[in-house]
């Protein structure tokens, strides 16, 4: 899968690389973050947390400056005994909603708490749907922390407004029954079809997979979801035709918008077979791919160098046995996307390529991801590369990193 460095991912030598910007405290917020949420966390101090999250010497301070942003913005708080733990939660909370199909749900909170995502009980969520953004009325409720054990949080919620749609599509199977027609929704979002009213705006019939947006939430009274077809995909339980569904589901889209097809085009010429300056020259090593098969976008290689005995850091072990330099070269996307730029965004909505049974969607265009961003057999590529030494015994002795220009020899499965 191709995979670019975007800003709430990775971390690192090849990030800092490509957005010169990222500074310390910005790398450490979101693995505090995640550290401090974890259900197995027990209340740490700074340094505590440094030596959980081994946070080498020289970078100490970004960390410890990572941590008072964090409490100047109160997402985190000091407890007791100088410990550093999440908030509980206030009064409120917005978030977004995920709904069960036996009418409970949860609101996975903007801002973290101790408590994580608040439970919403029956009859608490009103007409709120999977993905709305959400106000909540939080409830504290004693006896859920004293009953049943097993570390059950004693927040409970009631939705109390809708701030936001999410404007989700739904696909699922037209179904009749008498003279009434519904959608039998694919997942477990709903416990009853959606009732459709016009059924031949669309000529669907029953047995079709169809794609609906919804008029009417269903709620807590009882009142069931009203939907309009949309679009008709073809009949239910053909492959393709599932998969079209999932995509639309999933709010999956194939085209990219024009000036995003245009900057991938411009960023795709600059690749000539020059060697700029500021990148190693690896194109006479021997690299390669492997992938399976059916790929089609090659985003990482390998090459393995045996090194002699005066080539050895000197902390290797039985230096006389000669080691190894094993090279990871990772093909360098961002050298060909501006920060901010209409490819950069799109990018960042995707996330990531998607994959699914026959298909891929790709986070970058084609002539990206399947063209010079891809380390095809025989051809100069942009990568960024870890050099990593081991001795003979595999002890790892050093690495390093290096913007380089690698040729694959050979496409490997």
């Amino acid at each position: 899968m191709l995979q670019y460095p975007l800003g709430r991912s990775g971390e690192g030598n090849l990030l800092r690389s490509a957005y010169p910007s990222f500074t310390m405290p910005d790398r450490y917020t979101r693995r505090i973050l995640d550290h401090i949420a974890d259900r197995r966390y027990a209340p740490s101090t700074v340094q505590e947390l440094v030596e959980e999250l081994s946070i080498p010497e020289d970078q100490q301070d970004g960390f410890v400056s990572a941590i008072d942003e964090l409490l100047e913005a109160k997402q985190v708080v000091r407890g007791t005994a100088d410990t550093i733990a999440l908030p509980p939660p206030g009064k409120d909370m917005i978030g977004t909603f995920r709904r069960h199909e036996k009418g409970f749900g949860f609101l996975v909170p903007d801002e973290l708490t101790e408590h994580g995502d608040l439970f919403i009980p029956p009859g608490n969520g009103g007409d709120a749907m999977t993905g709305d953004k959400v106000k909540a009325k939080v409830i504290h409720e004693k006896r859920r922390a004293s009953g049943g054990g097993g570390g059950k949080s004693p927040y409970v919620g009631r939705i109390t407004e809708v701030l936001t749609r999410s404007d989700k599509q739904y696909s699922g199977t037209l179904i009749q029954k008498g003279n009434k027609h519904g959608v039998q929704v694919d997942g477990r979002i709903f416990n009853a079809p959606v009732l459709i009213r016009d059924v031949t705006a669309k000529n669907a019939k029953p047995g079709d997979k169809v794609v609906i947006d919804l008029i009417q939430y269903p709620d807590d009274r009882g009142d069931g979801a009203v939907g309009v077809i949309t679009e008709v995909l073809g009949e239910a339980g053909e492959p393709d035709i599932e998969t079209l569904a999932v995509m639309r589901s999933a709010g999956l889209v194939e085209r990219f918008p024009d000036d995003v097809m245009q900057q991938a085009r411009e960023a795709a010429r600059k690749l000539d077979d020059d060697i700029p300056a500021d990148r190693e020259d690896l194109t006479g090593e021997m690299i390669c791919t492997i992938d399976p098969p059916d790929a089609k976008d090659y985003d990482d290689a390998i090459s393995v160098r045996k090194l002699s005995s005066e080539e050895l850091p000197s902390n290797a072990k039985i230096p006389s046995r000669g080691g190894w330099e094993l090279g990871v070269h990772i093909a360098d996307v961002a050298h060909y996307i501006t920060p901010g730029s209409a490819l950069d965004l799109e990018a960042y909505d995707r996330a990531n390529s998607t994959y699914l049974p026959r298909k891929v969607i790709p986070m970058l265009p084609e002539v990206l991801s399947n063209g010079v961003c891809s380390l095809m057999e025989g051809v100069n590529r942009f990568a960024k590369t870890c050099f990593i030494s081991y001795d003979a015994l595999g002890n790892v002795l050093e690495q390093r990193f290096a913007k380089t220009v690698i040729r694959s020899a050979k496409r490997l499965t």
